[in-house]
């Protein structure tokens, strides 16, 4: 299941994949996997979070709008 509000959280934030990959030491293709909906680590949740201003849980409740 793709996660859109990853992808317009990213884009809020004013970042394309490679350059939120190099602000959170993720390769690019993680973070395309993560968008897509790949099983995320909770260490790569919570970079990803922490960078956005989201809680890190977000990902771990994929039914929420």
């Amino acid at each position: 299941m793709r996660r859109d509000w990853l992808i317009e959280a990213r884009l809020r934030a004013g970042y394309t994949q490679g350059q939120f990959s190099k602000a959170t030491g993720l390769t690019q293709p993680q973070v395309c996997q993560y968008e897509n909906g790949a099983p995320i680590s909770t260490r790569n949740a919570q970079r990803i979070a922490a960078l956005l201003d989201i809680p890190w849980t977000r990902f771990y409740e994929e039914n929420k709008p």
